[in-house]
């Protein structure tokens, strides 16, 4: 590819008529830009300070760690309040990282070039941070007020408006694009504005060229291409795969005057027959329906997201061993392939002891699309005889699309 198009995805001074102007600092103490991507990589900030920037790259490390810790407490609040934290927290993440290695890597090569007072006052990687993670702040630190207020007060409120009509479908990735375009008028502006400050520089002979790195600039520009691809693809999954907490009940049909009694959810495509001496029981908590025969038979469909890449026998064995791990009276007494409806799928068949009754519990696990589903059977083992042949009906008459 041209040199060109690395300058342009660089964000930063890559040309060489950094070399024939006058440099800030006649003779600059020279950094290793590879030294400063690396120990960025490591500790976000410290690449930056490594190349005197102290200020900079500890408001780096100290913003990366408040992401960080945000990030830790969106995972534990099980709401939407959680989520939208979550999401905002884990941008900032990446974009920190990412802003921290590539700064640091072209601070070093703007110090060997002497040009790094110059860029410190109109830093084309500082605005594009700031835009990519407010609402328009970078332009007020290139001094563009108009915009800053126009960014501010009109994308704030359409951002929140268009957020809130597409929710967290998959159409939510697009609100990635605002900020995106931001960012990259921002890095426009800054470049613009640091080729009118170089054009004031008198012109001095070209000294003889020095390889300012071993480390060529593809790398630390392709990492920061692939990393931010990697985020929005790993959220297309996740907000691709149905949810299940709490389950939407809201198009479900429960009709229990019918014989056979049935279930149908067509928000996950997922349709229940019971025999019509069995109770249906839809819930949005934990699962989807439950079926009840008297006091000793009883059978639950429950449904959660499916980890991306990780087979059904993977799925089946870790349950397994997290199953036996939190329940000591439980004992594993059977594992075999079997079929959910119309399904293929592993039963893994567990037993325990409750107050000296014998109980028998099993959970048949199946993958359909981004989904995990398992039909929990529980019964007690007197009871046995009297169930099985009403759950192995109720087994053959799921319908998962």
């Amino acid at each position: 590819m041209s040199a060109d198009w690395w300058s342009m995805m660089s964000l930063g001074l890559n040309q060489p008529s950094i070399t024939s102007t006058a440099p800030v600092e006649t003779q600059p103490v020279r950094k290793s830009a590879g030294l400063a991507f690396l120990i960025s990589l490591l500790v976000p900030g410290a690449g930056q300070m490594y190349c005197g920037k102290i200020a900079r790259g500890g408001t780096t490390v100290a913003f990366f760690v408040l992401s960080v810790v945000l990030t830790v407490v969106g995972f534990s609040v099980p709401d939407s309040t959680g989520e939208e934290v979550l999401g905002m927290a884990m941008l900032a993440v990446l974009v920190l990282y990412v802003f921290s290695f590539l700064d640091a890597y072209y601070v070093a090569r703007e110090i060997n070039a002497g040009m790094d007072s110059l860029v410190d006052s109109n830093n084309p990687r500082v605005a594009t941070t700031l835009n990519l993670l407010t609402n328009g702040f970078g332009y007020w630190y290139l001094g563009e007020r108009t915009k800053g207020w126009a960014a501010f007060i009109v994308l704030g409120v359409v951002m929140r408006g268009i957020s809130h009509a597409v929710g967290n479908s998959p159409w939510s990735l697009l609100l990635l694009v605002i900020p995106c375009a931001m960012a990259l008028d921002a890095y426009r502006i800054a470049r613009q504005q640091l080729a009118e400050a170089q054009a004031t520089l008198p012109e001095v002979p070209i000294q003889p060229s020095v390889p300012e790195t071993r480390l060529p600039s593809a790398i630390p520009v392709l990492l920061a291409c692939v990393l931010p691809l990697s985020l929005v693809g790993l959220a297309a999954i996740g907000l691709a795969a149905p949810k299940f907490n709490p389950v939407d009940q809201s198009h479900a049909v429960v009709d229990q005057q019918s014989n056979p009694k049935r279930y149908e959810n067509i928000t996950y495509g997922v349709r229940l027959l019971a025999p019509a001496g069995w109770d249906l029981n839809p819930s949005n908590k934990g699962y989807l329906i439950s079926a009840r025969k008297g006091a000793g038979c009883q059978v639950m469909l429950i449904g959660q997201a499916a980890v991306p890449f990780r087979s059904l026998a993977a799925d089946v064995d870790i349950f397994t061993r997290d199953m036996l791990q939190k329940n000591n009276n439980f004992r594993k007494v059977a594992e075999r392939p079997d079929m959910l409806g119309n399904l293929s799928g592993n039963e893994v068949e567990f037993a325990a002891t409750f107050h000296g009754n014998e109980i028998i519990q099993r959970y048949l696990m199946a993958r359909r699309g981004m989904a995990l589903y398992a039909l929990v059977t529980t019964m007690a083992s007197s009871l046995q005889s009297d169930c099985e042949q009403d759950i192995t009906w109720i087994r053959e008459n799921v319908h998962i699309q």
